[in-house]
């Protein structure tokens, strides 16, 4: 058998920039069983070892301290596995170097102006910044880092420097901000060149009158940029020698759209210096915002006065287009996921928190040049699945882009029954529309970094797509908006709002769940011990809530149906529920770190769980049945199952009962009941949302407000990791216990760990049930619950 040790990457490329201190290393093994130590190598461009260590561990996943290193310069590593037989030695990767003051000699720079009044969008156009600048030789390696607030595009000599959009990511501008470091070599030239950028508002400048108040954000101002090019002895660097001009695009706005004139004229007068956003410059590692699909509509339908686009499914992102008119004809193109009776975009519901006299929402508006006009907003997205454009004009080569973070997939799901395949597919594609540089809760209302939709998301994320580095940034979120009494928001990124309204220890718990994730999924111990600290802050905050064991803050089960009487769970006993797993959370990590306090937080936990029998034991809403399960207080699945049962599987839950109910059934081996509440058509379910032709998960079971958020995801989740028992280990073995519901006659995983990719195939025979897997050499398949099975090694699929 073959033994290799390959795609080696650094903070998660395969070719990472801007390294400059503490990094972690991941890699990957094919015919190695077990991993049983590692050393990992870092070598200088002489080839001389810088840095080296070893460790026993069964994960591919390496720390490296990285001092001293030379700025803009290419390294070298490699990884030796042993598996107590032999020691497998894999290729070179490698990494460029940055610099911890990688913006020395820079200046922010912009033109001048100050930021606009409160509710004036329309007033705020995008910047154009223009260098030139001569290379006598275009050395190996040129590095550009740059950073533009809000978002920015780049390009040397005319052509877009990346693939990203909508970068960087949005963090509080006050306290951090994220640059991006390109290795721009190729696109250098001897002779002139020249640097272009247009930067907008984006969060930085976000204009427009919203509910949470990021118009009166503390960092706010005009767009800004600071740039700084490393091309063997040329240094470039932003400053007063800039050019700029206001452009074609004169009003944007990431809560609404983007005003675009195709007749502007640029130009360009000398930059002023701008004063700094204020947060501290760090490099971005997570995967960034793309154009990661092409949609095209599956229905056009033409009334007066306006074309309407159908593209089949919701997304967040935009449309572009080639539009031909007269010059100076006025183009509009409104987003929707919802239409009314006459073919209009139906945001009725969804624009209620956003207020600005003279912005459409969710639209974008084009001055047409009398040309062939190629339209395609460059800082701002929407949620939609609909496209009405308006105007004296001809619209060609209309198409959607489904714009998200990048996120790496790693498993794929498909099955006999429609009804699972529909809410996984929904499930997926609500965290992609809601993921874009941190989990919002929806693409186009909000846009809101909400805690809770994310812990209740986790599991989906985690199961689907390499979290790592975006879970990491969120982390960084998290610890620069704690307040010094430990309290976090409801929202994060946060302006502010959010500390006193929604956060409590349902919402809060994201903070403990993500950290504990990243250890649990990918054996990283080192953040997990890195964000200890913080968690340990929070946990002494909540505690002075504690009353008897006790604690009741912020929202409890949330967005439950509305048309229909149940009793709804207390909070007290679903915040007191999470109080216990923060304890349980600190008491694992305590045990990583070393510092003795896991027995401590191990009593606190009993304490809690005592409480809450106490006071709580004899609860009967089904949220609250199935919290005392969930929490480990009570085992009260069967309580669950006849709820269930007399109300025919109807969903008499919020967000964090449906959570609970589907993990309780799932550890219980009901899968059965489960699945009857998944497949159920009636109000109120999910079925009702896919009967109502829906592809992505709704906010409430009505239909009435948003129809693309990400909170119910646990459904996704139940599908793999009970009915099909599906869990891939860190180590990149896959333990199997199927249960396949009546109903489900075969369920297909495929999925990608670190030791490859893996096919399961689980289906009955003979009234039993079996699987069939294709798995990597090295890898294992471990099954419990299948009657009868058959395992086929193939090597690498």
């Amino acid at each position: 058998m073959m033994k290799r040790v390959y795609d080696l990457r650094c903070r998660g490329e395969s070719a990472a920039l801007g390294i400059f201190d503490n990094a972690y290393f991941t890699w990957r093994t094919e015919g190695i069983a077990r991993q049983e130590s590692f050393r990992l190598r870092v070598f200088d461009p002489a080839g001389n070892v810088i840095s080296e260590r070893s460790e026993k561990s069964p994960y591919g996943i390496c720390y490296a301290s990285l001092a001293e290193l030379i700025p803009f310069t290419r390294y070298y590593f490699t990884v030796e596995t042993d598996d107590g037989d032999a020691v497998t030695v894999s290729e070179k990767g490698f990494f460029i170097s940055g610099k911890k003051d990688v913006f020395d000699g820079a200046k922010w720079i912009s033109d001048g102006r100050h930021f606009v009044a409160e509710g004036k969008a329309l007033d705020s156009p995008a910047v154009y910044f223009l260098k030139k600048f001569f290379v006598d030789r275009v050395p190996d390696t040129a590095v550009i880092s740059v950073c533009g607030l809000g978002f920015y595009e780049l390009y040397i000599n005319g052509k877009k420097v990346g693939d990203r959009v909508l970068e960087p990511a949005f963090t509080e501008y006050d306290k951090r901000i994220l640059y991006s470091s390109y290795e721009v070599s190729p696109m250098l030239k001897e002779g002139e060149n020249v640097i272009e950028a247009i930067v907008g508002d984006g969060w930085y400048n976000q204009t427009t009158t919203d509910t949470w108040g990021f118009y009166r954000a503390p960092w706010r101002d005009c767009p800004k940029m600071i740039f700084r090019l490393d091309a063997g002895n040329l240094t470039l660097v932003s400053d007063e020698s800039w050019q700029c001009s206001r452009g074609e695009i004169y009003a944007d706005a990431v809560r609404a759209g983007e005003y675009t004139d195709f007749n502007a004229e640029r130009k360009y007068f000398a930059c002023s210096v701008s004063t700094p956003p204020g947060g501290m410059p760090e490099p971005s590692f997570l995967p960034p915002i793309r154009e990661c699909e092409v949609v095209l509509p599956v229905a056009v339908k033409r009334y007066e006065g306006k074309v309407v686009y159908d593209f089949g499914k919701n997304m967040s992102g935009y449309v572009s287009a080639i539009f031909c008119g007269k010059k100076g004809t006025k183009v509009s193109v409104c987003y929707s996921d919802r239409l009314t009776g006459n073919g209009d975009a139906d945001n009725e519901s969804n624009s209620m928190y956003i207020s600005d006299e003279g912005l459409l929402y969710q639209t974008d508006v084009c001055i047409l040049s009398g040309g062939k006009d190629d339209y395609k907003p460059k800082f701002t997205y929407h949620g939609f699945r609909y496209a009405v454009i308006r105007g004296d004009a001809f619209a060609d080569e209309v198409k959607a882009y489904f714009v998200h973070t990048d996120l790496k997939r790693k498993l794929y799901f498909g099955s006999s029954s429609a009804a699972l395949n529909d809410l996984y597919n929904m499930s997926i594609r609500s965290i992609l529309s809601n993921y874009h540089g941190f989990p919002t809760d929806c693409p186009h209302r909000e846009k809101n970094g909400w805690t809770g939709d994310a812990q209740l998301s986790l599991e989906t994320c985690v199961y689907n797509f390499d979290m790592r580095e975006a879970y990491l940034k969120w982390l960084g979120d998290f610890a620069v908006a704690q307040r010094p009494s430990g309290q976090i928001p409801a929202i994060v990124p946060t302006c502010g709002w959010g500390y006193n309204w929604g956060s409590g220890p349902a919402w809060d718990i994201a903070f403990f769940r993500v950290t504990q994730a990243l250890y649990d999924h990918y054996g990283d111990k080192e953040s997990a011990v890195k964000f200890y600290p913080r968690l340990l802050e929070y946990f002494d905050y909540i505690s002075s809530y504690e009353k008897d064991g006790l604690v009741c803050v912020g929202l409890g089960d949330w967005n439950y149906p509305k048309n229909i009487d149940f009793a709804v769970c207390p909070t007290e006993l679903t915040d007191s529920g999470y109080y216990k797993m923060m304890a349980e959370i600190l008491a694992e990590i305590s045990d990583i770190a070393g510092d003795g306090k896991g027995a401590f937080f191990r009593e606190k936990a009993d304490f809690i769980k005592s409480a809450i029998l106490k006071k709580h034991g004899g609860e009967k809403s089904l949220t609250g049945l199935a919290a005392l399960s969930y929490f480990g207080t009570a085992d009260r699945t069967e309580e669950v199952v006849n709820y269930l049962e007399k109300h025919d599987y109807a969903v008499h839950a919020g967000i964090l009962g449906v959570k609970f109910i589907l993990d309780t059934l799932g550890k219980s081996g009901r899968t059965d009941a489960g699945y009857k509440m998944l497949a159920r058509k009636n109000y109120p379910s999910f079925g009702y949302w896919i009967e109502n032709g829906q592809t992505t998960l709704c906010e409430d079971f009505e239909l009435t407000n948003s129809l693309n958020h990400h909170m119910f995801s646990p459904v996704a989740e139940f599908i793999i990791k009970y009915i099909c028992g599906v869990t891939a280990q860190p180590d990149g073995d896959v333990f199997i216990k199927p249960n396949l519901p009546q109903g489900v006659e075969n369920v297909d995983v495929s999925l990608e760990t670190f030791k490859g990719k893996y096919r399961i195939n689980i289906y009955r025979k003979n009234g039993k049930v079996a699987f069939f897997a294709d798995y990597p050499q090295g890898g294992k398949v471990f099954a419990e619950g299948a009657t009868e099975a058959e395992v086929i090694d193939r090597g690498n699929i």
